[in-house]
């Protein structure tokens, strides 16, 4: 009787894939959504839009942050020279 021999089709090693969400993706890739199990190719040219955006998200929240603390100021001083 002539023996065979089989290969497990069970991986030899796993490993755990990292999760982003939609929002915190920055890099070109394939990427799984897990609820359906879609697979989305994302290429570097569709990041870059996006990219884009949340840098000019960030600069307005910077401006934003850097006029409140100017208009503080503003107030202090008006308040100091009025006593």
């Amino acid at each position: 009787m002539e023996q065979v021999k089989t290969k497990s089709v069970e991986p030899q090693q796993r490993f755990a894939l990292s999760e982003v969400t939609w929002d915190d993706l920055n890099e070109a890739g394939a990427y799984v959504e897990r609820g359906s199990g879609d697979l989305y190719r994302i290429p570097k040219e569709a990041l870059i839009p996006i990219l884009e955006a949340r840098l000019r998200g960030s600069r307005t929240d910077e401006l934003r942050t850097a006029l409140r603390e100017i208009l503080a100021i503003a107030e202090d001083r008006s308040k100091h020279e009025e006593s």
